[in-house]
């Protein structure tokens, strides 16, 4: 420090403090103490340097350092913590999609699964959202929270057609990886169930006027789903048995009926 006067010059030397030179520091990271610990910081100057780390997963994390304390046998230095310093680690991702069939019948459920991973190896992103879109239209048919890298959604109501589906995933804020859409759309078709086909056998055939006639009537299976419900008998477009329903079983329902006229009889069901 030099001060001018009017008498002359005169110097002043003011000596710093001295750097640290005893104690260690650790820096805890996410709230886990002495993640690194310094040796003494004997001889450092104060300085010290932490080791590398590359273990850290995609997201906000916290470092705070905190000094011990320490003296070199003539100077001592007191303790202290630093602010928290925020470190965004951030991972580039890649979107799949699969679904469990190319083709289902309309009405049939179908499940949708994307999956979400870091394309540098980091763990599968634990949330965001991933929308399933018709690409046809651009429109956003579902929507799913990712878990675990996978979001999953099943649809049982779209329309007969083709289509082809992306899935956008969206990452949670600052949860460190970024946005992606998969590569190219995943096609699916829905096609419309064919009209079921009724059968109609008698037994004995032909019978006599007056004679007992079994009569039964049996709707096909379709999509492998056994129909199941009533039915009405007709004889020549006339309800009979007082137009009573029969219940079906096994896809058929059976009558015996007595009361046919001689010639050609047509025997119909609803």
């Amino acid at each position: 420090l030099t001060a001018v006067t009017p008498s002359g010059s005169v110097t002043d030397t003011v000596t710093p403090f001295p750097a640290v030179d005893g104690g260690t520091v650790s820096i805890a990271i996410d709230g886990l103490s002495a993640y690194f610990t310094s040796g003494s910081l004997t001889g450092s100057g104060g300085l010290y340097t932490g080791t590398s780390i590359n273990t850290l997963q995609p997201g906000a994390h916290s470092f705070v350092a905190a000094y011990s304390g320490g003296t070199d046998g003539v100077n001592s230095w007191s303790a202290s913590t630093s602010p928290a310093a925020g470190y965004l680690v951030t991972s580039p991702t890649s979107t799949g999609l699969a679904v469990t069939s190319s083709s289902t019948q309309l009405g049939s459920t179908v499940t949708f699964t994307a999956t979400v991973t870091s394309t540098l190896g980091a763990t599968a992103p634990a949330g965001g959202s991933v929308a399933f879109v018709n690409a046809g239209n651009s429109q956003t048919v579902a929507s799913a929270t990712v878990v675990a890298g996978t979001a999953s959604v099943t649809l049982t109501t779209l329309p007969a057609g083709t289509y082809s589906f992306n899935a956008i995933y969206t990452p949670a804020t600052n949860s460190g990886y970024s946005g992606s859409t998969t590569g190219a759309p995943t096609s699916y078709t829905v096609t419309r169930l064919k009209p079921p086909t009724v059968t109609i056998v008698a037994a004995p055939s032909p019978p006599t006027v007056g004679q007992a006639v079994g009569i039964t009537a049996t709707v096909t299976t379709v999509a492998g789903i056994v129909p199941t419900g009533s039915m009405i008998f007709y004889v020549n477009s006339l309800a009979i048995l007082g137009g009573a329903t029969v219940t079906m079983s096994g896809g058929s329902a059976t009558i015996s009926y007595s009361a046919l006229q001689g010639g050609n009889q047509i025997v119909t069901v609803q």
